[in-house]
């Protein structure tokens, strides 16, 4: 869909910004059975490096970011046991006492908070074709935890 939308931001826009949501499971592989999630992370991650070498020099800039743990679907069902026989049972244990330790982040908070700093360019450090690990670079971001 990017694709067909670059052609019409390059002759519309005096500026743009493209905002791309990946998952510091991009770089680490992190669970037991997560094979295709952090496959695709690693994809979407690439994409952005490339997307961004391909507009360097144009009015369009391409921006990363990349959560802490989120309370999404996925680790809903995770601590529901639904990944019982996937995951190692360590590594079911970790999610588990970050729930109960509230490590767990709601995706409206950290997520929304970071892509508007972004797109009001007010994300300091945030740069064309990078990816900002927002759980340990962003500073000055009101952490809502559940």
């Amino acid at each position: 869909m990017l694709q067909i939308a670059l052609p019409h931001l390059r002759v519309a826009a005096s500026s743009a910004l493209v905002i791309i949501l990946s998952s510091g499971a991009d770089t680490r592989i992190i669970n037991s059975g997560w094979m295709p999630y952090c496959v695709s992370k690693a994809a979407l991650s690439r994409y952005l490096q490339c997307l961004a070498h391909e507009e360097d020099g144009s009015q369009i800039k391409i921006r990363g970011a990349c959560p802490g743990v989120t309370r999404t679907p996925i680790a809903k069902d995770m601590l529901a046991g639904k990944y019982k026989n996937i995951m190692r049972d360590d590594e079911i244990e970790i999610f588990l006492q970050w729930s109960k330790d509230e490590s767990f982040v709601q995706p409206q908070g950290w997520s929304g908070d970071v892509v508007g700093m972004m797109a009001a360019d007010s994300l300091e450090g945030a740069k064309h074709g990078e990816l900002e690990y927002y759980d340990i670079q962003v500073s000055g971001v009101e952490y809502k935890f559940l």
